[in-house]
């Protein structure tokens, strides 16, 4: 039977190592397995310190590669690793799908806040997901107060912006709410009376 292995391609198998007390096999103290072997030698022997009226034989294999204990551990011109996890390839999918996730408001320190004071100035929080590049538009909203971004007032409380990233800060200034006598509009040149 040896020689039909010994002549054939690698083959692979496993090795029991047990714990013998008394000539009672206890346990499996480990298990060797291998893949890409071929034989090197093998032998019979009649006798083994111990053991009388067993047939034992001694065969040497050479594998390229071996598990135990979970360690592999390869010959480099092992041609394969069949011990490798066989899974089937995973397609990762980016969601993306645009979304403003939040806009809030916050102090200086931080603080979310849903009330604020004029002359006070607040950060305006807008989170999205896959808008980097789109334009948003926010209506804040409010009949008491008024506000400016970089010194210019937003028109009808309405921020309209470029997304820079899923995160951005935008610090506006509150200020009292316009009317038409105090808009923040150029003076108007004088006209001429004749």
């Amino acid at each position: 039977m040896i020689e039909h292995f010994a002549a054939r391609r690698p083959f692979s198998g496993h090795i029991e190592f047990l714990i013998v007390d008394n000539g009672i096999e206890n346990k499996v103290s480990g298990d060797l397995e291998f893949a890409n072997a071929k034989f090197k030698n093998w032998g019979e022997s009649n006798t083994y310190e111990g053991f009388e009226d067993i047939d034992l034989m001694r065969v040497v294999i050479h594998p390229l590669i071996v598990r135990y204990q979970g360690v592999v551990t390869e010959l480099p011109r092992n041609p394969s690793n069949p011990f490798a996890e066989r899974t089937a390839p995973v397609t990762v999918r980016e969601d993306t799908t645009k979304q403003l996730t939040e806009y809030l408001l916050t102090d200086l320190e931080g603080n979310t806040i849903s009330d604020y004071d004029a002359g006070q100035t607040i950060i305006l929080h807008i989170k999205t997901e896959n808008r980097v590049g789109d334009t948003v538009t926010i209506n804040l909203n409010d009949n008491e107060h008024d506000f400016k971004r970089k010194g210019v007032f937003l028109e009808n409380d309405t921020l309209e912006t470029q997304i820079t990233s899923n995160h951005m800060e935008i610090e506006l200034e509150v200020t009292d709410q316009r009317t038409t006598e105090n808009e923040n509009t150029a003076p108007q040149k004088p006209k001429r009376t004749a």
